[in-house]
């Protein structure tokens, strides 16, 4: 009590918060109760995930995608991240800006000076005023509010992680890919507070799961992330031998989530956003029913309240 007293005579004193309740404040962020639900595989829950941080509203990829995206309560934003010509790391699905805004040319090939002066087209493709964000910026922009998984960041693991630390962000951040357990290891360490999920198949010759560097041994990867163990699952239906009741049950053995993608450009057949829209039961339904329990989709509104109705978010 005398110590607690201490403290907060400090605090009035001086103005600002002690280290000691800083630390207190970062762990109970929404995003650190998120990371601790994610861990908790027997909790009855399922987690969204906003494709490209929810741009149904808002330019994809955009400051403005994210803040909407984090209003309404997603559990996870999914960002697409590329390399300026001059080292930056910036928010972009395509290689090019052609498409998401009224420039063009390769990123690759322009500075980020250059890509500042451009504008963001919306999902309707009208112009809007948001402009092209660095991944610094969103990083901080999210920090405590929503888990972040970093799409197409696998080939820059080395230099993202130095930024993840310097902006406090590191236990928020998830990476994926298809890497082996040792090229894991190399990269982020044993202690690393980054989550890695493993993106999988089923190698139908062998009746095993793969990656695309070769078979995947489930277990050999994880001790990475002992508390938060999360994979990706790639199929094409859901008679693939990806998703039969074995291997659904060997993920929930192992204490591991299932990810599943519901979007229109990347969906098992028939189970999209789209038909989810329709009927949500016979889609998103049948998809928590199989045991998936982390949905990536366009639709974060509808499936959110969705998943409120069924008890299934708070």
């Amino acid at each position: 009590m005398i110590r607690k007293l201490l403290v907060l005579i400090l605090v009035i004193l001086t103005g600002c918060v002690a280290p000691e309740i800083k630390d207190t404040f970062q762990k109970t962020s929404r995003a650190e109760q998120i990371r601790s639900e994610l861990s908790n595989t027997t909790l009855k829950r399922v987690f969204v995930v906003a494709h490209r941080a929810c741009s149904k509203n808002a330019p994809e990829n955009s400051r403005l995608a994210v803040v909407n995206a984090i209003n309404m309560g997603v559990d996870i934003i999914e960002i697409d991240i590329r390399k300026t010509k001059d080292g930056k790391f910036i928010l972009m699905h395509d290689t090019t800006v052609n498409r998401t805004t009224n420039g063009k040319g390769q990123i690759k090939n322009l500075t980020l000076k250059q890509l500042r002066k451009l504008h963001l087209k919306g999902h309707d493709s009208q112009l809007s005023k948001e402009t092209i964000p660095t991944l610094s910026e969103i990083l901080k922009l999210a920090k405590g509010k929503v888990m972040i998984n970093l799409d197409k960041a696998e080939p820059y693991f080395n230099e993202i992680l130095p930024l993840l630390k310097s902006t406090g962000v590191s236990r928020q951040v998830i990476f994926k890919g298809g890497a082996n357990p040792k090229e894991v290891y190399e990269c982020l360490g044993i202690d690393s507070s980054v989550i890695y999920m493993p993106i999988l198949w089923i190698d139908k010759k062998q009746k095993v799961l793969r990656n695309n560097k070769g078979l995947f041994n489930l277990y050999e990867i994880f001790p990475l992330n002992k508390q938060v163990r999360m994979v990706e699952l790639v199929f094409d239906n859901l008679d693939d031998p990806a998703v039969s009741s074995d291997v659904m049950q060997s993920f929930k053995d192992a204490k591991v989530r299932s990810w599943i993608n519901t979007l229109e450009v990347a969906h098992p057949i028939g189970y999209s956003d789209n038909e989810a829209l329709k009927n949500p039961d016979r889609i998103w339904g049948t998809l928590i029913q199989k045991g998936f329990s982390i949905i990536q989709t366009d639709e974060p509104k509808v499936l959110l309240d969705y998943l409120r109705i069924k008890k299934l978010h708070n």
